[in-house]
């Protein structure tokens, strides 16, 4: 990627070497300009639908190579936005990133991939409260060093903590357990901090890092390369092979995909659903279950939220609080027949005992008339 953007910088600044440009171009607004020249000759897919619509009248126009080239940059571009903006530990540039990629993953046909773009996106634009919004904006995203540009994804410190536990920090052989892990855990930074302290205070800190690559020799290699085939140049006619084809513009797919097929609407009948059963009765223990409690009764039917409270004399019931959201909370009336007084049950005489034994001598009565019957015929 830097080796196509330093050559395309040469192109749009007509100079042979970048020490030339280096000397000439001394101000930030020049870069700037040329940075926007290269965005709109070398990264705008509009150029590549007009070079394929050409090809579709006439075979000898077109460069497949040249389109090609510039969907790769603009696809690499967008990745390396993606990555800079977590570094910054900028969220918003992040959820823009998410859009475009809700696009690229149903154009490649990743289509799950794109369904968990989309519900986090509506999640965040029109489901979740805004108190709900910068909660989950503000703590995806971690900065565990405290240095520029050093945030990282929480799952990815959450998956070092757990290295950290389970190879350094554990308890080993008998004196492993649950306690000590609950003990040891909170503490992991702190002792990671102390032990790295004490070795540079005694000397013995080697380190394991490396030194960052040079790249400037492949850079330059990959950049004499562009020049010499011309990748990022027009040459009508031009195809990578006689057998193949152009490569899918993902992004345009993908909306056009979303705007043509059912995956929209696949996406809102599933959202539906999950209303509905956001508005179901959970099943958890109350305190009036009784003939004379209103079945109307209580928050569930206040729009608002639930609220049931344990019950001490069923000890699996348990509270339940669901916050409320912002989907249609309308109540749902409960239509259930009230029992009339034929359907009351008589305790004294359906108890389990007496209706064990009723059934018994049910099945016994039936049983003998059945046999007298086939005695008399």
């Amino acid at each position: 990627l830097y080796a196509r953007v330093l050559h395309c910088l040469l192109l749009v600044s007509k100079h042979k070497t970048l020490e030339k440009y280096c000397q000439q171009v001394t101000d930030w607004d020049t870069l700037k300009k040329h940075a926007a020249l290269i965005l709109e000759q070398f990264a705008n897919p509009q150029i590549v639908d007009t070079h394929r619509l050409d090809r579709l009248k006439d075979q000898s126009k077109g460069d497949m190579v040249y389109e090609n080239a510039i969907l790769f940059l603009r696809d690499g571009l967008i990745s390396r936005e993606f990555t800079d903006a977590i570094k910054a530990g900028d969220s918003g540039r992040v959820v823009l990133v998410l859009k475009l990629w809700a696009y690229s993953f149903r154009g490649n046909g990743r289509s799950k991939y794109a369904y968990e773009m989309l519900s986090l996106i509506h999640n965040i634009t029109n489901v979740w409260p805004k108190k709900v919004t910068d909660i989950v904006l503000n703590n995806w995203l971690l900065n565990p060093s405290g240095k520029p540009n050093s945030f990282v994804e929480v799952d990815l410190v959450q998956e070092h903590m757990n290295y950290w536990i389970k190879y350094f920090y554990k308890a080993h052989g008998a004196n492993s357990s649950w306690e000590w892990l609950a003990t040891i855990s909170p503490c992991v930074d702190a002792l990671r901090h102390l032990a790295t302290t004490m070795k540079r205070v005694l000397g013995t800190d080697i380190g394991s890092r490396h030194a960052p690559p040079d790249l400037s020799r492949d850079i330059r290699v990959l950049m004499e390369s562009l020049k010499e085939h011309k990748v990022y140049e027009v040459e009508m006619g031009r195809k990578v092979d006689d057998d193949d084809i152009p490569v899918v513009d993902v992004i345009a797919e993908g909306m056009c995909s979303l705007l043509t097929s059912s995956a929209l609407s696949d996406f809102n009948k599933a959202f539906v659903s999950m209303q509905e059963r956001r508005r179901m009765r959970p099943v958890c223990g109350g305190d009036k279950t009784g003939p004379d409690s209103s079945p109307l009764e209580g928050p569930l039917h206040e729009g608002t939220s639930l609220d049931v409270h344990t019950n001490p004399s069923n000890p699996r019931s348990s509270n339940c609080d669901p916050e409320p959201s912002n989907a249609n909370t309308s109540p749902i009336p409960d239509v259930r027949p009230e029992p009339s007084q034929a359907q009351q049950p008589d305790s004294e005489t359906l108890s389990p005992d007496n209706m064990i034994a009723l059934d018994y001598e049910e099945v016994v009565n039936n049983g003998e008339d059945i046999c007298e019957e086939d005695e008399s015929d």
